[in-house]
């Protein structure tokens, strides 16, 4: 294979899940804002379940206003933002369901938890932006 066409293909897949990476970048962000504030929240003996949903709403208007500009480039709008908090009002109840279970049926610790509800929103949430909220 020469190096021309092991570039174009390089080129090819980068471009085609750049956005992806994008979109997990402000994830990992988004991460570390919703840890600090459900972090904090706890320990200020505040319900695992409405602390979560505190450090959700944050991280989720943290990752709209990234999310418009940098992960899908389109302008903020009043459509898409609606359409952005409904993807991420409906996964902050998957969110809570998991973590709800997770807690109070396994007895996982409760700054463990939303690491197996983070797995699957990611996916849940990247797909619906893609395809709904940001389609091109």
């Amino acid at each position: 294979m020469n190096k021309y066409k092991l570039y174009n293909i390089i080129d090819k897949l980068w471009n085609r899940y750049l956005q992806f990476i994008k979109f997990c970048i402000i994830g990992v962000i988004n991460v570390g804002i919703f840890y600090t504030i459900y972090y904090i929240l706890l320990t200020l003996d505040v319900n695992y379940l409405l602390a979560n949903t505190i450090a959700c709403l944050i991280a989720i208007l943290n990752g709209y206003i990234w999310s418009s500009k940098f992960v899908f480039e389109k302008n903020k709008s009043i459509n898409n933002m609606m359409k952005f908090f409904i993807v991420y009002i409906s996964s902050l109840f998957i969110n809570l369901g998991i973590i709800y279970i997770c807690v109070d049926y396994y007895n996982i610790n409760k700054l463990v938890a939303p690491i197996f509800a983070i797995g699957i929103v990611t996916i849940y949430n990247y797909t619906l932006n893609k395809i709904w909220t940001f389609r091109e």
